[in-house]
């Protein structure tokens, strides 16, 4: 079975996904698109020659793309429309590599329209001011306005949430489908993603 986990950024995806390392199968989607953009990555190519050798070392320079893609809707849309069919092919090769379940972390999945390639997701949700904390913990180079920015250009947990629904009817076991609250300790998030996990698995 594979799952998408997802939710917004500093909403607690990536720990959800290091809990569940020793019960299943966890990629990121961050760590695909880091293989994809390595210069001999499938995305290097079209990266180079739509953004410019500036952000390149040759190695490409992650956060100064993300600081102007994500000040900028336009050259954001250009990268998602590199990335995103990329990204979708590696979850439809994975998909087919295990026979248990396999959690994938994957922070635009509304967005890039990849809810179809699963069997079910789980929603990671948490308030804005714990997700800006738990942000601003993680990468400290970034300042409260960068955050703020990256924040924006997502889904507000409204939009989410109905997203999340609609994707009942685009996932393969609907009934599989979970939000996983995250708003208290990490120990607390810990039991809750077990407790999901050993009532479905």
């Amino acid at each position: 079975m594979l799952i998408a986990v997802t939710g917004g950024m500093g909403g607690g995806k990536s720990l959800l996904g290091q809990i569940l390392t020793d019960k299943a199968a966890v990629y990121d989607t961050d760590e695909i698109a880091r293989r994809l953009q390595r210069p001999d990555g499938a995305a290097y190519r079209s990266l180079v020659d739509t953004f410019g050798a500036a952000y390149f070392t040759p190695e490409l320079d992650r956060a100064k793309l993300g600081r102007a893609v994500f000040a900028d809707k336009a050259m954001l849309a250009k990268l998602n429309g590199i990335m995103h069919p990329l990204i979708r092919r590696e979850i439809e090769i994975l998909s087919r590599a295990h026979q248990g379940p396999v959690f994938v972390l994957v922070p635009l999945l509304f967005e890039s329209e990849l809810s179809d390639l699963f069997d079910a997701v789980w929603l990671v949700t948490a308030g804005e001011a714990a997700r800006k904390t738990r942000t601003a913990a993680r990468d400290p180079r970034l300042s409260g306005a960068e955050i703020d920015a990256r924040l924006a250009a997502q889904l507000s947990e409204a939009a989410r949430l109905e997203r999340f629904h609609r994707a009942a009817s685009l996932v393969r076991f609907p009934s599989y489908n979970r939000i996983v609250e995250n708003d208290g300790t990490a120990e607390e998030f810990r039991e809750r993603v077990l407790s999901v996990f050993h009532s479905l698995f």
